[in-house]
């Protein structure tokens, strides 16, 4: 179970920095998410990439 836990949260991981990079790099969502709410959205999604890898790191740091 807990290999389980841990390819799906590395999936997750993998999935938020995609689009955060997609947001910064391509004009993905343009017209609906523009300026300083694009901006506030990455920085949060990468804010939760670094914390999950942090708990990946921990929970394999375990085994």
């Amino acid at each position: 179970m807990n290999i389980v836990n841990t390819s799906l949260s590395v999936f997750t991981l993998l999935i938020c920095i995609s689009f955060a990079l997609g947001l910064i790099f391509t004009d993905f969502l343009q017209p609906n998410l523009s300026g300083t709410r694009r901006i506030i959205l990455v920085i949060i999604l990468l804010i939760y990439a670094l914390i999950r890898s942090y708990r990946i790191y921990n929970q394999v740091k375990k085994k």
